[in-house]
């Protein structure tokens, strides 16, 4: 009797033991995306890199932000300021194994002097375009850029999401910034779908430290935060206190929760990167930080 007890309770622990690996597989196993959104700061060939980054090594630059990128493992990235175009074109090649589908720049036009946005999405799996605009009010030389913003949905595990990348006026002023907010909003309400989330990522060039315009930028666009805590946060500009970069989230209705929001500050160890360079740039790879997400769908 003692023996055949033993053997029911084993028995127990075994059919116990075996229901949870099965139940774990089956609900605990969570799809997660991970997400970069970077301003890389490749300037047209035209602007004046002397104190920041010497000219003749953007593709050496280029080269090891494609080495950052390999090594972290993104799902999708949404980078901002691709205008240099060898810097660009160095960039692409590198990735296009593990980043096949490559879309943008948005608002590319010919014969013109700045003839995209500059804002590219890249992706291990394809992605489909759902829209595109270009901002209808600047300030300044953004006026001679084409900044705008590109829809794509994509899917992941049998979960669909779409993804918005974007970089806003950078004249900081407030009934721009809203302008352009609003046409964002009206491209994410036009492909609205409950159960899909969208994510709108970029460089916003909104100081979130500013609470009242922090809040308008949730408003008009009807997000969240992947980082909402106003008090912990950190700057997302080299040579400065601004968290201008941003990876908002509309979730219509859908399961979509952030995980992890990281703001790193890649650097180089290239002698040649660090030349010349601006004292408060240093070794850095860009001007801004890379901020990385990862959510569950």
């Amino acid at each position: 009797m003692h023996r055949l007890l033993k053997f029911k309770s084993g028995l127990s622990k075994i059919l116990f033991g075996s229901l949870f690996l099965i139940s774990s597989f089956i609900y605990g196993q969570e799809t997660q995306l991970k997400i970069l959104s970077w301003n890389l700061y490749f300037l047209p060939k035209a602007a004046d890199l002397s104190t920041q980054i010497q000219a003749s090594y953007r593709k050496d630059r280029a080269s090891e932000i494609k080495d950052f990128i390999l090594k972290n493992n993104y799902d999708v990235l949404v980078l901002q300021e691709l205008f240099h175009d060898g810097s660009r074109k160095s960039l692409q090649e590198g990735l296009k194994e593990i980043y096949p589908y490559q879309y943008g720049p948005a608002n590319h036009q010919t014969l013109e002097f700045v003839n995209h946005s500059g804002v590219m999405i890249f992706s291990k799996t394809p992605l489909t375009q759902l829209g595109v605009i270009r901002y209808e009010n600047c300030t300044k030389v953004d006026c001679l850029v084409k900044k705008g913003a590109l829809l794509l949905e994509g899917e992941k595990e049998g979960k669909k999401f779409q993804i918005l990348g974007t970089h806003l006026d950078s004249g900081m002023e407030k009934p721009i910034t809203n302008s352009q907010l609003e046409q964002i909003r009206i491209l994410l309400d036009q492909n609205q779908t409950s159960g899909i989330a969208q994510l709108i990522c970029g460089d916003l060039n909104l100081n979130k430290d500013d609470e009242n315009w922090y809040e308008s930028l949730l408003q008009i666009t009807n997000s969240e935060d992947s980082n909402p805590h106003l008090k912990d946060f950190s700057p997302t500009i080299v040579d400065g206190n601004l968290h201008i970069d941003y990876v908002l989230i509309r979730k219509n209705q859908s399961q979509i929760e952030p995980l992890s929001h990281q703001i790193s500050a890649p650097k180089s160890e290239n002698p040649k990167l660090q030349k010349g360079r601006n004292k408060a740039l240093k070794d850095h790879l860009s001007d801004h930080k890379a901020i990385e997400v990862i959510l569950t769908l």
